[in-house]
């Protein structure tokens, strides 16, 4: 199986540089790892929700073929081939992983497709290359501060308006006790043998709109992941017969993967998946009112305000100067209830300062 495969070898050794720090990129897969253990045995949906949930990520990010795609940790690729059929303008995967990116490469290659080895935390990719963002069964496994760091560098990928979308372990319910949190949590690094950190709900949302995102739709699954009905759903019946045979066959890892359900059915009702999508916003107002109040100019001596008459928004007049131009193309953080027509607006008075909102 190819899925296999790329578990045998390693003949990888490009490193990336971004802004003069090395990628912190793993060589090697660690098939220790709860989730490299389950491809191993050839299960190819490795995300907490299962496909009914990646699915529906998708679905709420709505890929277009006029869209540029970046996902974090692409892993074996089964949400890249979801995103590659809707035919995207150009894909760019992100992996830590070196040998899991030589993997992808034989499955990712053409005209805009490419894998790159890269942390999440900071991306070899420019600022504001994206339409969309998203990543899976990743942010769990990082510590607080570098979730945090995460959502910020999908922020400074994105387009204003631009999606970021984040398929991830969430505690139940947001009240739970901090005792309860602690305990699932030290069982599942256990387990697992990945240092995972789960959040609630309420912590997730927090997380996105901490670094500016608006968040646009939620969703939660039950845990189910390592459940014979969920497994048939996610991979077929004829595969799961050969995921069977392969952890018969493997007595080490079947005592490993029967320890992982154990503990999943253990904490069913206090663990689940969650899927949100959240918008980059278009300023401080936008995000804080969930309208378009202000716009601003990256120059520090310029705001534009926008006023709303009779479901219209319209700008004040500006004089203008060629050398300082401010184009706004759209804005999704306009009420239904109003249109905005605005492109191709030139005003001072910075000369050679150009923003782009």
């Amino acid at each position: 199986m190819q899925a296999q495969k790329i578990l045998e070898r390693s003949d990888v050794t490009e490193h990336v540089i971004m802004n003069g720090r090395h990628s912190t990129a793993n060589q090697t897969l660690n098939t220790e790892q709860g989730h490299w253990l389950l491809a191993k045995m050839g299960k190819r949906v490795l995300r907490p929700g299962g496909k009914e949930l990646t699915q529906w990520l998708m679905g709420e990010l709505g890929v277009v073929p006029e869209d540029d795609l970046v996902e974090f940790a692409p892993g074996l690729g089964f949400t890249a081939a979801i995103a590659l059929a809707k035919n995207p303008r150009s894909y760019t995967g992100v992996e830590l992983n070196e040998e899991a990116a030589a993997f992808l490469r034989k499955k990712i290659h053409g005209p805009q497709r490419s894998v790159v080895i890269g942390n999440a935390c900071w991306c070899p990719l420019a600022n504001s290359t994206a339409d969309k963002v998203y990543g899976e069964a990743m942010l769990t496994m990082q510590a607080d501060h570098r979730k945090a760091e995460i959502v910020r560098e999908a922020f400074r990928l994105l387009r204003p308006g631009g999606l970021y979308g984040i398929h991830e372990i969430a505690l139940l319910p947001d009240t739970i006790p901090d005792a309860g949190k602690k305990r699932i949590q030290h069982d599942l690094a256990a387990t697992i043998k990945v240092n995972a950190r789960p959040l609630t709900k309420a912590e997730w949302v927090a997380i996105l709109e901490a670094e500016g995102f608006v968040v646009v739709s939620t969703t939660i699954n039950p845990m189910h992941l390592l459940e014979p009905a969920r497994i048939i759903d996610d991979e077929g019946f004829f595969r799961t017969l050969r995921i069977v045979f392969n952890i018969l066959t493997h007595p080490a890892a079947r005592k490993r993967i029967l320890s992982m359900r154990r503990s999943s059915r253990r904490y069913e009702d206090s663990m689940g998946a969650i899927a949100i999508v959240a918008r980059k916003s278009w300023g401080p107002a936008s995000s804080r009112l969930g309208l378009a109040s202000r716009l601003f100019c990256h120059s520090p001596c310029l705001h534009v305000p926008i006023t709303s008459h009779r479901g219209v928004n319209t700008l004040p007049t500006f004089h203008r100067a060629p050398s300082c131009v401010i184009r706004v193309t759209s804005s999704p953080c306009v009420p239904p209830s109003c249109s905005c027509f605005l492109s191709g607006l030139s005003f001072g008075p910075t000369p050679s300062r150009r923003a782009l909102l």
